[in-house]
């Protein structure tokens, strides 16, 4: 591996996850110039979920960086929330989808010729002063200008910065998968007053499809859903045929509020603001990041984590925020939540 400093003021950078956020924030800061360390405890990128959507703006970001992604993501149609008769209740347009793995393989492919990249490696202990932040990396002891905490929502560098912050339960139970099959061209989120059905369609006639539930009558297997259209009881199916290692099962956690870092330690992604899946916005949110923290610091390094945190403060407790009401809503068995989600024709009448 060849690794050249572009300018007089580059930093040595660890960034820690390689995640989503992690590798997409070292390949920008690769080419910005600095050295770059990522370290990853698992032995190879992390794969977790199934599928993912993107914004038009996040797709332009990975391509505009050199990420290969128009061969991966599959332009939707359309983003609709539907009720349990199938007809679109709201939605959003210039979406894609792509499927989780095929978007880390794609950040990872070629990077190790601009980064020092080491998997599994884990960060033991993290230490900053005025000068540089020291850490325990593997069985070394390294000194670095500059930490980027990108490993995802159980963050051991969010952990020793701000233990006070707690994670806290969604209430909800997640299954997902990738199905193979194609349910049409837009996606789809069926509300049933018990559940939420998501479809949506993934390149090579594949769809990405989830079921979420509330937490306390889930069970630990995924039952039939009966009384929804066609389209959305044969994806259920489908996802229950899939293999036991390919049906995922979690239970959704949330940070109660975000950590931006201090200091030369900035946060990103689910370290700063993991956030129940809600809105979509997760990944999109982790691509935002990275673009806005590797901008930041080409103004240097001083100041530069308060520069981030007041540029992506208010977008990402927002979306947390309303990703938080809306799995509230969703899923609330208090008498008016029922009403409302009846009069909006988001359950079933009776």
């Amino acid at each position: 591996m060849v690794r050249h400093r572009y300018r007089a003021d580059a930093a040595e950078i660890l960034v820690v996850g390689a995640g989503i956020g992690g590798l997409f924030a070292s390949r920008l800061l690769a080419r910005a110039g600095h050295d770059v360390t990522v370290v990853e405890r698992s032995p190879e990128a992390p794969r977790p979920g199934a599928g993912l959507v993107l914004s038009d703006a996040a797709l332009r970001r990975l391509s505009d960086a050199g990420v290969p992604v128009a061969a991966i993501s599959s332009p939707l149609a359309g983003l609709h929330v539907t009720g349990p008769d199938g007809r679109s209740r709201g939605g959003a347009r210039h979406r894609s989808a792509l499927a989780r793995a095929e978007l880390v393989t794609a950040l990872t492919d070629g990077l190790g010729r601009m980064v020092d990249l080491r998997f599994d490696t884990a960060l033991h202990a993290v230490r900053q002063d005025a000068r540089a932040v020291h850490c325990r990396v593997g069985d070394r002891d390294r000194s670095f200008d500059f930490l980027v905490a990108a490993d995802g929502i159980r963050s051991t560098v969010r952990s020793a910065l701000a233990p006070h912050v707690p994670l806290r339960s969604a209430g909800q139970v997640c299954w997902r998968g990738i199905v193979p099959e194609r349910f049409g061209e837009a996606a789809t989120e069926l509300w049933t007053g018990r559940e939420r059905i998501g479809i949506v369609p993934l390149t090579d006639a594949r769809s990405y499809v989830f079921v979420v539930r509330d937490a306390a009558t889930a069970g630990d297997d995924l039952v039939p859903v009966d009384r929804v259209p066609d389209r959305d009881a044969a994806a259920v199916q489908a996802l229950r045929d899939l293999p036991a290692d390919a049906l995922l099962r979690h239970e959704l956690w949330e940070l109660d509020r975000p950590v931006w870092g201090a200091s030369r330690v900035a946060l990103l992604g689910d370290a700063a603001h993991a956030m129940t899946p809600n809105t979509g916005l997760g990944a999109a949110l982790a691509v935002e990041d990275a673009a806005v923290l590797s901008a930041t610091l080409h103004n240097g390094l001083a100041g530069a984590v308060d520069r981030y945190r007041r540029s992506r403060g208010v977008r990402a407790r927002a979306a947390q925020l309303a990703s938080r009401v809306i799995g509230t809503f969703a899923h609330s068995r208090h008498p008016a939540a029922d009403r409302l989600r009846r009069a909006m024709q988001l359950q079933h009448s009776v």
